[in-house]
Parts: C-alpha cells; sequence; structure tokens
C-alpha cells in the first residue's frame, strides 16, 4: 500500500498550490478532489491579487503584499516547471467610488501612496471618459495590484507539482 506524507482536499487554487510547495519540500502528498482540476470558483474566475482592499486590517494588507510578491517571485519557476505562464496581469486595478465611499478610498489611497496609489476625482474621471455612470464620483487607481487567470495559475501549479 502507498502512503503519503500528507493528503490535500481539493484540486483548486489553493490545493494545487498547496501541492507545489509540498512537491518544493519534497514531502509527498495525495490530491483528493470530486470533479476535475481547476473546476468551480477556480476556472471561473479572473483572480484579483488586490491586497490593498479597504475593509481588511493593517496585517491582512500586509499579508496580501508579501502573497503578491511571493507570487511574482516564483512566477518564472511555475512557468519552467510546469511549461504554462500563469499569466499574471500588471494592468493595476481601479477601484469605483460611489459618494459614502469616498472617503474611505481617498483616505486609503493617501495611506498607500508610497505603493503608487491615487485618487482622482469625478472630473478625472469624465476627461478620461465622459460616458461613465454619474454615481461613480471618484476612484482609486493602485498600479501594483493585479489579476491572474485562476484556472490556468491552478494548472501551472498541479503541473509544478507533479
Amino acid at each position: 500500500m502507498e502512503t503519503s506524507d500528507t493528503v490535500v482536499v481539493g484540486a483548486g487554487v489553493v490545493g494545487c498550490a498547496t501541492a507545489f510547495w509540498l512537491a518544493r519540500a519534497g514531502l509527498s502528498f495525495t490530491v483528493i478532489e470530486r470533479d476535475q482540476l481547476a473546476q468551480h470558483a477556480s476556472a471561473a474566475s479572473v483572480s484579483l491579487l488586490a491586497p490593498l482592499d479597504p475593509a481588511d486590517s493593517e496585517p491582512r494588507v500586509r499579508a496580501g503584499w508579501a502573497s503578491l510578491a511571493a507570487l511574482r517571485e516564483i512566477e518564472s519557476e511555475l512557468e519552467d516547471v510546469s511549461a504554462l505562464e500563469p499569466r499574471i496581469g500588471d494592468a493595476g486595478l481601479l477601484r469605483l467610488a460611489e459618494e459614502h465611499e469616498c472617503d474611505v478610498l481617498k483616505s486609503h489611497s493617501v495611506a498607500a501612496a508610497h505603493r503608487g496609489c491615487a485618487w482622482f476625482d469625478r472630473g478625472d474621471l469624465e476627461a478620461w471618459d465622459a460616458r461613465l455612470e454619474p454615481r461613480w464620483v471618484g476612484e482609486m487607481w493602485s498600479p501594483r495590484e493585479s489579476h491572474v487567470g485562476g484556472g490556468r495559475l491552478t494548472r501551472a501549479f498541479a503541473r509544478g507539482a507533479e
């Protein structure tokens, strides 16, 4: 009977990332999945890599930036071992704000200015696109946040764990 050091439940992005790190550490593992690799939320989403959520506490924001940095550090390794480019986007993230959200997002953009974040008022938005709905009165621009295709990243982690 074959045994493993650990069992990973689920072959979504979290399970496959866990398997990748276990393989990298030289541990044996078994992945158990009820369906197929990269199904459900992992397949359907474009995952935002957005640690600057104004609703989160500072420790969670710091952990989010550390996670994004770690993912960027292993991006080329993932591509090499999986023959799949994870395609972590570099487009930045734009958070449109309604009136009731402006104060929070403005203060958050000031606090995150060291990460390149900036606040833009309605006039700035209209200069870029006059067709914008009236409910949007400002935006926070975060150039270092990103996105990644969840299914593609899941498959890259899975192949890298083999």
